[in-house]
């Protein structure tokens, strides 16, 4: 039997531990039990929670270096329904926190349609200055038109 069997000992020591309202921490790690309820009845059995919380440091990571290149293509509806709701405003918004991650020697390519489908930027490399130009071309569309989702992805 080794010495964390025994679920009544297991049990027994959590309990006690969380009655306490015990904090045991090493330089890394820190270790909170508290009981459900502050005081239990003796001599009654019944059922009690306790809550252990085990907190660690985040420690950076250092950056993983990516090999693999990305092409990334956004393809963006601006017709009018899009203006409801601000799907537009969220749509740009999460198409340059795209652009934002990506690297210098990623290739991005922006689409928008609506009546009709226009390439705003060829597929192009994703240097600091140009992304910045994207940026600003995705910030620069509105809504207007019907939707002709053919045009968009063909």
């Amino acid at each position: 039997m080794n010495a964390l069997s025994g679920k009544k000992w297991w049990s027994g020591l959590l309990l006690g531990l969380a009655a306490l309202g015990v904090t045991a921490s090493t330089p890394s790690i820190t270790l909170t039990a508290e009981l459900e309820k502050r005081v239990l009845p003796a001599d009654t059995r019944q059922d009690a929670l306790i809550k252990i919380s085990i907190y660690a440091p985040s420690e950076p990571n250092p950056a993983p270096s990516r090999k693999v290149k990305v092409n990334l293509g956004v393809v963006l509806d601006r017709s009018g329904s899009m203006g409801s709701q601000a799907k537009l405003e969220k749509a740009k918004e999460a198409a340059i926190a795209a652009v934002r991650m990506l690297e210098s020697d990623d290739l991005f390519a922006l689409v928008i349609y609506d009546d009709n489908a226009e390439t705003i930027i060829p597929a192009t490399r994703a240097t600091a200055a140009m992304k910045e130009k994207i940026v600003s071309a995705i910030n620069a569309i509105r809504t207007g038109g019907s939707t002709a989702l053919f045009a968009g992805v063909a």
